[in-house]
């Protein structure tokens, strides 16, 4: 039977990487790939057991808990989901024996209980994610899980933390005993964790119903963030209208009225929210009058869907002075705190009275996963807005505090917002920001977005109180007392590799970059396109995140059953200068072989250009150097349009290593990503332009400086194969342009195979081949964790021209293998390293080219961080 075009996209599926979403999905009435090698799904079960102290006890019980029929990465992840939760639930019960014993001390039990309550979270975010698991399976919903379950087991690693946390000031023996029934817990979860972010980066997935468009999510599931649209997607449009109308007092409709005067139903807020039904699919709302209570409110997880609306910002205020000093934890020390699912608040003021002599004191503490705060003040010190867990959004609010005044490990957006820094105890330093995220797979971190930060005396924006700290401020004014370096340290190098400080058009005397910190974990952001990660949309509400939108698709086949016939016919009827939020234009380029030079112009943005696989599809050419052509025009292939996709192409220019330069791909296109392509030339086959750029299990041949340019690209997991050059040549692999020291750019060559090709395989390695040499005065390469063979060279490295570059180039070797990699008679250059992990860790794709934050929107799959 024919394919359709629908039928024909389903090579694009990824079978080593299948998702759990997708174990199920029905592809134009038919089941796909609800089966993965035996080998990789041994592999999954062993990493759900990583790192755990019982490794053999776990696999059992993983074992155990698999389908004894056909297995999939959907039944290895519940498996594993399913033994973590059990694993939980033990530790409740080992914790609960500490709660009768008369010896502890007052904070001791305090401790405790905030323990069993915090492990009681993980169970509920644990069964949380097993229930959307099972409803995918059996539904077939197309309702995209990946921001729930990521926000849920993001939470359900972090609760251990607070738990053991709470022990602070005691004598420690109950934290050590409980500490050791965490550990594994711990473990497994964020094990689980590892596994889901990792299951779950494909580049392409079938639709569930056929109304999609040709195979691809449709941009309608999209949000445009703009003034008027700019609540999280998980607010009914009621939310929306209860959040901006006007107050109770003038005919909302409420189901519980609170006042201090008697004339509601309840004088206090906690009677109140007793009487509000458990487990609430509907909006509950609690009108709370004009007044001061003075009561602490902890609004427990099965006190769901309830808004509390007050009278505004200093009328209604919900007041408590409970602090660290007093013998309470940070964490139980909240005026009001609440985590029962969907909670919003309008119109009210929380405040800590404690003062900054009393150390932590929080106001307001946040485990409510999409709760959403409009018009609210929040007043203390030291620990003000505990955003503890879980997705937030702040609209329109006052913050006040000293020190580490919004902390936590939640995914929050604070938009719209005041920040006012208070005069701390003397020798104090006032800190903004202390996120909390320890994971480099968890969700979370603060955004900052189009506020005033006003400080009253030196302030910081932020410290790393994990080690993946994860903080932005985007378009916000920054008062003159902002210090020049902007941010502040923890303790010593803590955190200062892993973490991501961000800061993107911000404004106002305390603004400028030019004296911020200089750690690898601190960024500033110059393009739209890395803010967006960061937006309400992208960031608490999971669109876009790790999967390619594609707005249209059109095909291309030569034998006129497609759109088109040419590849540039399509390129041609492409828009231009599309917005990354409109999603990518999708062209499917069918099987064959596509004799034309392709020229991306800039302004053809967000295109996606999908074959058949290698050697499937082939774009092929031959100008050369040799032909009268320049180096840059004689690309086969060549794109300048930000945000260019490729997967499952083959790229080539055919002029052969006697025609000297001859490229076959040219990328200028900031926000690249090649996925499964090759790239085959002899001399300068890749020029790597500029801008940045990917490349992911890709081949590319060539001989002489066949990946060359100024860009800054990771290349992950590739096959450079060096070929046979012209007599009296040697093979460069490559040959790096940088011009400047200040520039960003640079090859990293990571966890990839470098190879012979079969041609120079079989002349037993006569022709000499270098990793690379300096083509410009800065040149930087970097080869990390690659297996090199035997062809490569002793020295390693060549010299452009004497002794031109060798003082001021960058050339480094990380933990590589195989016969080629021997750096005991590597050249002695000033400028050649043998680097260690942290300097390593520059060069990944996190850091180097800044890939978590656009590479998910391409679909590609990728590595965060080292191997």
């Amino acid at each position: 039977m024919p394919l359709t075009k629908k039928s024909k996209m389903l090579p694009f599926l990824i079978l080593l990487l299948i998702l759990p979403s997708l174990n199920d999905a029905i592809y134009d009435g038919k089941t796909v790939y609800n089966q993965i090698p035996p080998k990789i799904l041994q592999n999954m079960i062993s990493q759900a057991c990583a790192n755990v102290e019982d490794e053999v006890n776990c696999l059992s019980n993983v074992e155990s808990r698999l389908p004894n029929g056909p297995r999939n990465a959907s039944s290895v992840l519940r498996a594993a989901l399913e033994a973590s939760l059990n694993e939980v639930q033990q530790a409740i019960r080992k914790v609960s024996d500490f709660s009768s014993l008369s010896s502890s001390t007052a904070r001791e039990q305090i401790a405790v209980e905030d323990c069993k309550e915090l492990l009681d979270y993980s169970v509920t975010e644990l069964a949380w994610s097993l229930s959307e698991m099972r409803e995918i399976r059996v539904s077939g919903s197309v309702h995209d899980p990946r921001g729930d379950l990521q926000a849920w087991l993001s939470a359900a690693v972090s609760n251990q933390d607070t738990c053991l946390e709470g022990f602070e000031g005691t004598n420690q023996h109950t934290r050590n005993y409980i500490k050791g029934s965490l550990t594994q817990v711990t473990q497994l979860i964020s094990n689980v964790l590892t596994l889901y972010t990792q299951l779950h980066v494909l580049p392409f997935r079938p639709p569930r119903h056929k109304s999609h468009n040709n195979g691809y999510n449709n941009n309608n599931d999209t949000r445009k963030i703009n003034d008027q649209d700019n609540f999280p997607q998980w607010m009914t449009e009621g939310d929306k209208e209860l959040i901006v109308s006007s107050s109770p007092s003038k005919g909302m409709h409420v189901d519980a009225v609170v006042s201090t005067d008697g004339s509601g139903k309840y004088r206090s807020i906690n009677e109140a929210i007793d009487d509000a039904p458990n487990h609430s699919n509907r909006r509950y709302v609690i009108y709370v009058k004009k007044g001061v209570y003075n009561e602490n409110i902890d609004m427990k997880k099965k006190k769901t869907n309830i808004m509390m609306i007050g009278d505004g910002i200093g009328n209604t205020v919900i007041s408590g002075n409970r602090n660290f000093m007093q013998g309470w934890t940070t964490f139980r020390s909240a005026t009001f705190a609440v985590s029962g699912k969907g909670f919003i608040a309008k119109d009210i003021t929380f405040r800590n009275t404690a003062g900054p002599k009393n150390n932590q004191a929080v106001a307001l503490r946040v485990d409510s996963d999409q709760s959403a705060f409009y018009r609210c003040s929040m007043e203390g010190y030291q620990d003000t807005l505990y955003a503890h867990s879980l997705r937030q959004f702040y609209r329109d609010c006052n913050i006040y505090g000293t020190i580490d005044f919004i902390f936590g490990n939640g995914a929050a957006v604070i938009q719209n917002c005041n920040i006012y820094s208070r005069t701390p105890l003397p020798l104090q330093k006032v800190t903004i920001t202390a996120q909390g995220r320890k994971s480099p797979h968890q969700s979370t971190g603060f955004s900052i977005q189009s506020s005033f930060i006003y400080a009253n005396q030196p302030a910081y924006l932020g410290r790393p109180w994990k080690p993946f700290s994860r903080v932005v401020y985007l378009n916000t004014y920054l008062s003159a007392m902002i210090q020049p370096k902007g941010w502040l340290e923890w303790y010593g190098n803590y955190g200062l590799n892993t973490l991501y400080y961000g800061e993107y058009r911000n404004y106002g005397p305390g603004a400028s970059v030019a004296g911020r910190v200089k750690w690898p974990g601190f960024h500033i952001l110059r393009d739209a396109s890395e803010a967006m990660f960061f937006t309400v949309g992208q960031f608490i509400d999971g669109e876009m995140m790790n999967i390619i939108i594609v707005n249209t698709t059109v095909v291309v086949n030569p034998d006129g059953s497609g759109d088109f016939t040419t590849i540039n016919d399509a390129i041609t009827a492409a828009p231009i200068n599309r917005m990354p939020n409109t999603g990518y234009y999708g062209i499917y380029v069918a099987t064959g072989v596509y004799q034309e030079y392709i020229n991306i112009p800039s302004n053809k943005k967000y295109l996606l250009i999908v074959g058949d696989g290698i050697n499937q599809t082939i774009i092929t050419g031959n100008r050369s150097v040799g032909d009268n052509s320049t180096t840059y025009n004689s690309a086969t292939f060549a794109v300048n349009g930000v945000g260019f996709v490729a997967t499952d192409i083959t790229i080539r220019n055919i002029a052969g290593a006697i025609k000297h330069q001859a490229v076959a791909l040219r990328n200028s296109a900031d926000l690249s990503a090649f996925y499964r392509c090759s790239f085959e030339g002899y001399q300068d086959t890749l020029y790597a332009q500029s801008m940045r750029q990917f490349y992911k299990e890709c081949d590319i041949y060539g001989t002489v400086d066949f990946i060359f340019g100024n860009a800054a690209a990771v290349f992950q997991n590739c096959n450079l194969y060096a070929r046979q050059p012209l007599p009296r040549q040697f093979n460069l692999i490559t040959a790096q342009g940088r011009t400047d020291p200040n520039q960003n750019t640079g090859f990293s060559i990571q966890k990839s195979m470098i190879r012979a090709a079969d041609d120079l395989a079989s002349s037993n390695f006569t022709v000499e081949t270098y990793l690379g040499r300096p083509w410009k005065e800065y040149s930087r390469t970097i080869f990390m964790q690659s297996f090199l063979d035997n062809l490569i060279q002793p020295l390693g490295w060549h010299e452009w021209n004497g002794s031109f570059a060798l003082g001021t180039l960058y050339y480094g070797e990380y933990n590589n293998t195989g016969l080629g990699s021997n750096t005991v008679n590597r050249v002695t250059w000033p400028g050649y390293h043998v680097i260690i992990r942290t300097m390593a860790s520059y060069f990944t794709v996190s850091y180097f080219i800044v890939g978590d934050f656009w590479l998910p929107s391409t679909g590609v799959p990728y590595t965060l961080g080292l191997f």
